[in-house]
């Protein structure tokens, strides 16, 4: 396993996932400050439900580790995610797929410090509420690394009225030889959707419902 020098603060739990395993994490497991190490060839599933957070989570990951964290359920507070890809062929997928329903703020920082390692951001939000939505995506490639791939895109449907909304993207790619890109798109849902569904028999908050769900799921 690689040896990774860290000045990180968040000291308060540290745990390493052993080469080859395969494990499943919540984030409320978890101390608000963690470092975890994933070794070799290991994978982990680390998922969020319902809860207030304010958690600091770094996340290294060594040679072929695959990393999968999973948005499943609303909740409210702040996460700090700070994710090192060290060595080749290490993966972060980042899937969101959340109904609003209290204010929370994600800031998502992804280090590619190897070339051939990959990072997907991918979320899709519905704010049915005022709460306040911030989401803040930073992807670091250094001039040295290359090869990697890095993605990134959000979407958010709206059913509600003056929504708060800040969703910030920001690539810092200072190489020719990788490939990255980025995307955000907020709409509202459709009046004639709606109208569509209420004559089809359903009720207005069941057909706003059905449309909820079919994009966060489809």
């Amino acid at each position: 396993m690689a040896i990774y020098n860290t000045t990180t603060p968040f000291a308060d739990n540290y745990l390493i996932i052993k080469s080859r395993n395969q494990e499943k994490l919540n984030l409320a497991e978890l101390k608000s400050n963690s470092l975890i190490h994933i070794a070799e060839q290991a994978t982990l599933e680390l998922s969020i439900g319902a809860g207030e957070y304010n958690h600091n989570i770094h996340l290294v990951l060594t040679k072929g580790a695959k990393l999968e964290i999973l948005e499943q359920e609303a909740w409210s507070g702040t996460i700090n995610w700070t994710i090192d890809l060290i060595e080749p062929y290490s993966k972060i997928k980042y899937i969101t797929r959340l109904d609003i329903q209290a204010d929370s703020k994600n800031i998502i920082t992804v280090n590619h410090k190897s070339a051939y390692t990959e990072s997907q951001i991918d979320s899709r939000y519905c704010l049915t509420t005022r709460n306040k939505l911030t989401q803040h995506t930073i992807i670091q490639i250094p001039e040295a690394i290359t090869h990697c791939e890095a993605t990134q895109s959000a979407e958010v449907l709206l059913l509600t009225a003056r929504p708060q909304i800040q969703i910030i993207p920001e690539l810092r790619v200072a190489t020719d030889n990788s490939n990255a890109s980025h995307g955000v798109s907020i709409h509202p849902v459709r009046e004639t959707d709606i109208f569509y569904l209420m004559t089809r028999g359903l009720s207005q908050s069941k057909a706003i419902h059905l449309l909820k769900n079919g994009f966060l799921e489809g």
